[in-house]
Order: structure tokens, then C-alpha cells, then sequence
């Protein structure tokens, strides 16, 4: 491409004389256009390009807000450690004694306690005790009715259309928005391997859109499962006190008897720990807490990928048909940035405005 090449024409006429000896000399089977005439054929596409962009910044900004940006809260938890005899020893005396008639307790509080932290249970048990489904699902929550509302949404729309009925939020689905956000792994060592020692030191994190909120209801969670657990120790505890009284009441074995009564004792003193210690089941390294920084991809960034998405399809679609109209005007006198190209809006206009001639002519013939 010579200098004159991209020298601006002087009128209408040199400009398309210009294009058509451009055309004659492009080669025909290569991928492309002059760069003068693409950019010429760019500011024509101005309509088209901002059309693009508008698109892009209004999917960015649907994409930011279905992604969001959310704060992860965390703690570390551990297995709890109790000095004194044990239950299983206690049922080892009793085994003994007994001649193998107890075997001891091999459940372990700590899987059980892991178990809980996302289970439909522990689920009722927030909701009843601090009522979360309005703080998590708080969109489809009515504060001045104090009811439940279906979310005007277009995910909503779509399931509608799909036979999906709405349902106000429950245990089960706050039992699932558990199970997706709140997450357990494997504490790490300070060089980032993980230990033997380490392998019950579990971190458990759970991300919500607030920081406050999510540390509030991480701490909720790590409580509530720990009540729970309590719950069924106790009853099972208060059931082994009453049977181990009427036992050492009725037998005539004076080394049985003994054996019972250490047994009670052991379950008396477990009774006391699950009435009187902050945690039974877990013992908490690491208090809840949350970084002031969210994670997840920012606005800018988003909108910063959309729009040159947008850009990148409009210059493409660009290109596209104006290197099909330099096709079609190999040895032709067609331009190849005659109108309407490439402003859509007045392509559209031109359609519609054929489309509409016929009626109108009928209407004004009707008149007469």
C-alpha cells in the first residue's frame, strides 16, 4: 500500500475511484481490507460499535451482579481433649468384670461433631434459635409484612416457565446454601504440608456477602452444631446413669458392683462436662474472624473484560462484511461502504421503511 493509498480523497467521487482501484489491487485471496477503508469503515460502524458496548457494560454488570463479591470467615477447630478416665476405659473395667459382656464406645465426637455442621438438623436448630433464613435469604424476605415474597427475578421467571413452583425458604434449603458455602479442610502446617499431628486440626470457612454477617453465622453454625452433639451425649449419658443406679442396686457381685460404681462415677463426671464446659465436642484454636478485603472479581474488572469483549466482536463483525462486500466488488462498480452498511439503525430503518410502503400506498389509494 502506497502513501497516496491513505491520502484523504477530496470528494465523493475521488473517494469511491479511490476504493475501486484499491480493490482492483488487493489481492483477492488474502484475509483482510486496506487500513484506510477499515477505518473509515469503523467510524461508519460508530452505531454498531456503541450498540456492542452498551451491550457488554449491561452484561457486565448482570455478570457482577449474580457473581458478586462476597468476605470468607474462618476458625479452626480441633478434637477436644479431657483429662481422667475415659468412657472406654471405664467400659474396659466393666468388659473385664463382666467377661466380655460391654464393648466399649468407639464413636468418635469429633467425626460425629463434622457430620453435624451440615446437616438438615443443625439447620432447624438456626433457624429456631436465631432465625437466619431471613439473614441469608433476605431478598425473598418482606420486612414490613413480616412474610416470605417471591423474587421478581429472571432466574425466577425461567424456572417458572419451567414448571419450577416457588416455595418460601426452609431448613432443607438452608441445609443446602450450607452444604455449597461452608467448607472444612485440613489445617496446614506453617511450611504447607500437612502433619500426622495436624490431620484432625480442621479450618472451617464459610462466604457471605457481608463480613459481619459472616462471622456472626460462622460462629452461630460452629456453636449450634456443638449444642447439638451435647444434646445427644446427654441423653445417652443420663439413660447410662439411671441404668448403671438400679444395676449396682440389684447385683449380689460385690467386684461387679465396684466396677459399676467406677463406671458411674465416669458418667457423672462426662454428665458435668456437658453441663458446665463452654464446648463439649470441639475445641476452638481459632475463633471466627474475616478478612476486611472481599474476594471475587471487582466491578472494574469485569466491566473492563466485557467491553473489550464487546469492542473486539463489533471490530470483528466489522471486518467480516466489509471483507465480504470487497468480494462482491471485485469488477463491479459496487462500493463496499455504501449504505446502509454499517449502521445497523438505519439499516433497520430502511426495512422497516419498505415493509411499511405497501400498507401506506393501500391506505392513501383507500382515502381517494
Amino acid at each position: 500500500m502506497t502513501s497516496s493509498d491513505c491520502a484523504p480523497p477530496t470528494s465523493d467521487s475521488e473517494q469511491a475511484r479511490e476504493r475501486h482501484r484499491t480493490i482492483e489491487e488487493w489481492p483477492q485471496d488474502r484475509f483482510g481490507v486496506p487500513l484506510s477503508i477499515y477505518r473509515v469503515a469503523l467510524w461508519r460502524a460508530r452505531t454498531l460499535v456503541g450498540v456492542f458496548l452498551l451491550a457488554g457494560l449491561l452484561a457486565g454488570i448482570a455478570v457482577h451482579s449474580v457473581l458478586g463479591r462476597s468476605y470468607v470467615a474462618e476458625a479452626t477447630i480441633s478434637p477436644i481433649s479431657r483429662g481422667g478416665a475415659s468412657v472406654g476405659g471405664a467400659l474396659g473395667l466393666l468388659s473385664a468384670a463382666s467377661g466380655g459382656a460391654y464393648g466399649a464406645n468407639s464413636d468418635s465426637e469429633f467425626e460425629e461433631y463434622t457430620a453435624v455442621l451440615q446437616s438438615e438438623r443443625l439447620a432447624q436448630e438456626l433457624e429456631r434459635q436465631h432465625g437466619v433464613l431471613r439473614i441469608i435469604f433476605s431478598k425473598q424476605w418482606d420486612k414490613a409484612s413480616h412474610s416470605w415474597r417471591k423474587p421478581n427475578s429472571l432466574v425466577g421467571t425461567i424456572k417458572e416457565s419451567l414448571g419450577i413452583t416457588w416455595s418460601p425458604p426452609d431448613s432443607l434449603a438452608l441445609a443446602k446454601w450450607l452444604s455449597k458455602n461452608l467448607n472444612m479442610s485440613p489445617h496446614a502446617t506453617p511450611d504447607g504440608g500437612l502433619s500426622v499431628l495436624r490431620s484432625q486440626i480442621l479450618n472451617v470457612s464459610l462466604r457471605f456477602r457481608s463480613r459481619q454477617e459472616a462471622v456472626m453465622l460462622l460462629r452461630y453454625i460452629l456453636v449450634g452444631a456443638d449444642d447439638i452433639v451435647r444434646q445427644n451425649q446427654a441423653a445417652n449419658v443420663e439413660n447410662r446413669i439411671a441404668y448403671l443406679q438400679r444395676n449396682i442396686k440389684s447385683t449380689t457381685d460385690i467386684n461387679l458392683a465396684d466396677t459399676l460404681r467406677k463406671l458411674l462415677l465416669d458418667q457423672e463426671g462426662t454428665l458435668m462436662s456437658l453441663k458446665a464446659d463452654r464446648f463439649y465436642s470441639v475445641a476452638i484454636i481459632d475463633p471466627p474472624h474475616a478478612p476486611h478485603t472481599p474476594v471475587g472479581i471487582s466491578l472494574t474488572k469485569i466491566l473492563v473484560l466485557s467491553l473489550g469483549l464487546s469492542l473486539f466482536c463489533a471490530a470483528a463483525l466489522v471486518l467480516l462484511v466489509l471483507r465480504r462486500r470487497f468480494d462482491l466488488a471485485y469488477g463491479t462498480n459496487f462500493d463496499p461502504l455504501a449504505e446502509p452498511f454499517p449502521n445497523p439503525i438505519l439499516a433497520c430503518a430502511n426495512v422497516l421503511r419498505r415493509s411499511y410502503a405497501p400498507f401506506s400506498r393501500s391506505r392513501k389509494h383507500d382515502n381517494s
